[in-house]
């Protein structure tokens, strides 16, 4: 059988596994994502389930799930996209919404992050019932939620809601303390009044969608009974790094008992996140009868590498292993792991007097291994996220080697010169007095004041304490500046006003974007200047869009500069800072990361950085504040298993490398001009209980002073990493934007330059919220009721950019209609839809193409393919419509890829607002006429043809038209 050639004795007796609960112990580089991938594959190969649909796969990471699709695809081609893989909270995302009236959620209810969660309840401090904890909460908010926050999630992850908590606290009032019971009275009264905050907002947090999902399923039982009977067998990757409502979830969706869970205890490194240390374990408890298959045949590292990594992970007490060996646990487990690669060399360790010294040595023997053939890309230097890695890229960049710094460390966003810039404006606008502010703004590439006038204005500031901008003003009024400085002056005046006047009635985004593009031209200038730093401000200034303002039109109350300006402050001040400069995937450049961000990474070549006794292992942070440790059932020490799991931790840097292996430690890493460290750091114990003491590197000899005053003059530039060829993918609107205008593509792809919400797509995005959510409910055997339908569609209405109050009024009554209208059709026309927003990927040379279908409906006579649109279509031109649409195109061909099927019939339903219906069948030329459109845009975005392609049909709806040097005037 094909699916299981090349496999491992153990390998396939995980893979073939029939019925009933399984763990797959796989240590490192044994191939667990294969063995994941083959039971996929094998699971539907040989019938277990009757449709690929029926399999259930929980990933760690969205990026993890592609990997296993494209893994699965490989050996039953598209049969493996129907199957559920996803995150759990992608799952659980999709299990609330098709389920949102038992749920007691909005159909449309949104997900707030991290950050987000912070600035919700900021917004809303003093409704919390606040007492010993208020006098805290009111002088230092933001330092007081982090934590409370912090307390919440870890709540979730330990599936406790706050009812279970109350519980707890009214059955153990009596043994507690006054200072504890009132401080655990007043954290469960917090957690309680910010959980019926968020659902009278119609919003959860990640943790929510968790817990929100076991509470429904432990409520509903037959309802629990209906996706036991959907996904009959189910499976879960990286078990190790689940949390207790994940557990919970997971045990109670394989209520069946066919459950495959894959995972290693020794990569167990989450703890600091509230994730135990002793998951597999407890699978096991839950499943006594389960199968255990152990993974040993590694297929990353050379033998003396595991050798010494296995001597280290050993120390630690409480693996499974370590159970096993002293009959804790009935199963019988041995993790002695063999190289498929044989010896090799064994790791080296190097000692230095500084971490310059540490940095060079890196650099220089990055060298030797890149001169002996050794790609960039195949090595790493991986440091504790504690400390900084700027040494490291400094010497990297001396020795004219590329690098990449993965998350992108102190490469912040609003690090970024143009995104300080932004917020310069942004300040000015919501204080006239904020003279720093406008100080920045008018020396800035946007206006360049003169500096000697500038500089002369600020002065006078000071010496009278006056505002600048008063000073500036009266300048202007009395001709006191030179004609250049004048009419920049003026005009920085000017758009400051008029700036302000939108600001009084329009979102920070519409203001920013007029700024921007309006009055100033900065977008356009950076878009037409070909250079590597205009590049790179376009793309933060789009990041500055989508992840800044975005993150805050969803979560505030008043959309309005000040309120924005108060809220990146927030946000800063709790220390969030997006990152940038992520490298493009295939660039040859040697990979910088902390040890955390290199789990699931290998590498020929891996350098261990920091190894002393200060960061590895690092002090155990404890939290403000604390669950009852009768709630969380820990079994360990706390110290004993923050000690195992940096050990785990530093195991996991090991075997990251496949060929060779550094272990590097210095007696000192302060920075030049730093207080020295007044005793030499010690060498991390991981270090010694990994090498032994006879294999520690000497200490290397001190660099002369007079090259340290050298180096510390140098400002070296970083080397730009080359880009190797390889597969890439598209979707429809990429291949019609290449299509239209290759220069447009380049605007929204590439440069990603910000436009404004055109009132039609606001209208079009709000329509299809609400058609989602009812087909949702209809695909669950539920009716949705008008009313909801409506105040789905009201909820995702956003009032942006509209011509007027009238504007926008008569585009919201027509929405209104057309969801009448709609609602009226197919309440009568009474199909089930059996997809519903489904993800379709196919890939053929080299090209991934990817897409959502709005609707799929399965008749008897074949597939139905269905899109919605805002747009006004007539009766007699419908038909040609579809027959014309590249979309619906490009779909039936993603259809026929996926399925081994073409659909029988595509259909348009315009909402003009009365419903209107064009088809067309799918015929091997408009298949066809899809494949050459993939591919010619394909091979034009590969040789990066972005030449324009300026015509009327192109231009006159362009957001971009202008900032555009070649648009035709319309």
């Amino acid at each position: 059988m094909e699916i299981l050639e090349g496999l491992t004795p153990e390998q396939r007796e995980a893979v073939t596994h029939g019925a009933g609960p399984l763990l797959v112990l796989a240590g490192v580089g044994t191939g667990k994502t294969t063995v994941i991938a083959r039971r996929i594959a094998y699971l539907i190969a040989q019938g277990f389930v009757k449709r690929p649909s029926q399999l259930l796969v929980f990933t760690f990471s969205n990026q993890a799930a592609e990997e296993m699709l494209d893994r699965a695809f490989e050996w039953i081609r598209y049969a493996a996209l129907d199957a559920w893989v996803a995150t759990y909270h992608s799952v659980c995302e999709r299990i609330l919404r098709e389920n949102a009236p038992l749920a007691g959620l909005p159909p449309d209810f949104k997900i707030l992050d991290e950050w987000s969660q912070r600035v919700f309840l900021l917004d809303h401090l003093t409704e919390l019932p606040l007492h010993k904890l208020r006098p805290q909460a009111l002088r230092r908010p933001l330092s007081f939620l982090t934590p409370v926050l912090a307390f919440i999630s870890r709540a979730k992850d330990e599936a406790i809601p706050p009812e279970e908590y109350r519980r707890w606290w009214e059955t153990h009032d009596g043994s507690l303390t006054p200072d504890e019971r009132e401080l655990h009275r007043e954290l469960c009264a917090i957690y309680e009044a910010y959980q019926e905050l968020l659902l009278r907002e119609g919003m959860v947090d990640f943790g929510d969608l968790i817990l929100r999902t076991v509470d429904l399923f432990q409520r509903h039982p037959g309802l629990l009974s209906e996706y036991h009977e959907r996904f009959p067998y189910v499976l879960a990757d990286e078990f190790q790094d689940t949390s207790r409502a994940e557990l919970r979830l997971v045990t109670l969706l394989a209520g069946h008992g066919n459950v495959t869970v894959v995972g290693d205890d020794d990569q167990a490194i989450y703890g600091f996140r509230g994730v135990p240390w002793d998951n597999l374990l407890a699978f096991l408890r839950a499943f006594p009868q389960s199968k255990v298959v152990v993974l040993t045949q590694n297929f990353r590292s050379t033998q003396k590498i595991l050798d010494c990594a296995m001597r280290l992970i050993r120390q630690n007490a409480y693996r499974l292993e370590a159970l096993s060996i002293r009959g804790e646990i009935p199963q019988a487990i041995t993790k002695e792991l063999h190289s498929a690669f044989g010896e090799g060399s064994p790791p080296l360790h190097r000692h230095f007097p500084t971490v310059s010294e540490e940095a060079e040595y890196v650099a220089q023997k990055i060298k030797e291994l890149h001169s002996q053939g050794v790609p960039y890309r195949e090595i790493a230097v991986l440091y504790r996220n504690r400390y900084r890695p700027e040494p490291y890229l400094r010497a990297l960049s001396e020795a004219g080697i590329p690098w990449v710094l993965v998350g992108g460390y102190r490469a912040g966003l609003f690090d970024q010169e143009e995104i300080k810039l932004i917020l310069s404006f942004l300040r000015a606008l919501a204080d006239p007095r904020d003279d720093q502010s406008l100080y920045h703004l008018l020396g800035s590439p946007i206006y360049r004041l003169n500096g000697e006038e500038l500089a002369e204005l600020t002065a006078l500031s000071q010496r009278t304490h006056r505002p600048l901008r008063a000073l500036l003003a009266e300048a202007v009024e009395k001709g006191e500046l030179s004609a250049e400085g004048l009419a920049t002056a003026k005009r920085a005046l000017e758009d400051l006003q008029a700036c302000e006047e939108l600001a009084r009635s329009s979102p920070t985004g519409q203001v920013l974007y007029h700024f921007l593009v309006e009055r100033t031209g900065y977008l356009s200038r950076l878009a037409q200047e070909i250079s590597p730093r205009s590049r790179r401000a376009l793309e933060h200034i789009a990041a500055f869009f989508e992840e800044v303002i975005r993150r805050f039109e969803e979560v505030a109350r008043y959309d309005r500069v000040p309120w924005f300006v108060r809220y990146v402050e927030e946000l800063r001040e709790l220390g969030w800072n997006p990152m940038v400069g992520e490298a493009e995937p295939g660039v040859d450049a040697v990979q910088v990361m902390t040890f955390h961000q290199a789990k699931g990474r290998e590498f020929e070549a891996v350098f261990l950085t920091g190894l002393v006794e200060d960061f590895f292992p690092g002090r155990r942070q404890r939290p403000t504040f604390s669950l009852p440790q009768d709630l969380v059932l820990e079994d360990l020490p706390p110290d004993v298993a923050h000690l195992e799991e940096q050990r785990r931790l530093f195991y996991v840097g090991m075997t990251r490398a496949k060929r060779y292996l550094f272990l590097l430690s210095s007696d000192d890493y302060r920075l030049p001009g730093e207080e020295p460290r007044r005793r030499p750091a010690k060498i991390s114990r991981f270090v010694v209980e990994a090498l032994g003491e006879e294999a520690l590197g000497p200490r290397a000899p001190e660099t002369p002073p007079l090259f340290r005053i050298t180096r510390a003059a140098k400002a070296p530039e970083p080397v730009l990493p080359e880009k190797s060829p390889g597969s890439f993918q598209l979707s429809f609107r990429q291949v019609d934007d290449w299509l239209t205008c290759p220069l447009k593509y380049k605007y929204v792809h590439v440069l990603r330059v910000p436009i404004r919400l055109h009132p039609t797509v606001i209208l079009g995005n709000a329509v299809h919220q609400a058609i989602q959510a009812y087909h949702l409910a209809k695909r669950q055997g539920r009716s949705l009721p008008l009313s909801e339908v409506i105040a789905v569609f009201d909820r995702a209405w956003r009032s942006e950019g509209f011509l007027s109050a009238a504007h926008e009024e008569e585009l919201h009554r027509y929405g209104e209609e057309a969801l009448q209208n709609f609602y009226a059709f197919e309440e009568a026309e009474g199909s089930r839809p059996t997809f519903v927003e489904q993800y379709f990927a196919f890939e053929e040379n080299g090209v991934k193409v990817i897409g959502y279908w709005d609707r799929v409906d399965r008749r008897r006579d074949g597939a139905l393919i269905i899109d919605y649109k805002t747009s006004e279509a007539k009766v007699e031109s419908a038909d040609r419509r579809v027959q014309e649409s590249l979309q619906m195109a490009i779909y039936a061909l993603a259809f026929e890829r996926t399925f081994g099927e073409r659909p029988k019939e595509l259909q348009l339903r315009f909402l003009t607002p009365e419903v209107v219906v064009g088809r067309a069948e799918p015929s091997d030329r408009l298949l066809k006429g899809a494949w050459e459109a993939i591919m010619e845009a394909a091979e034009g975005i590969r040789r990066e043809d972005f030449a324009p392609k300026p015509s009327y049909s192109a231009c006159r709806p362009c957001a971009y038209r202008t900032i555009c040097p070649a648009a035709l005037p319309v």
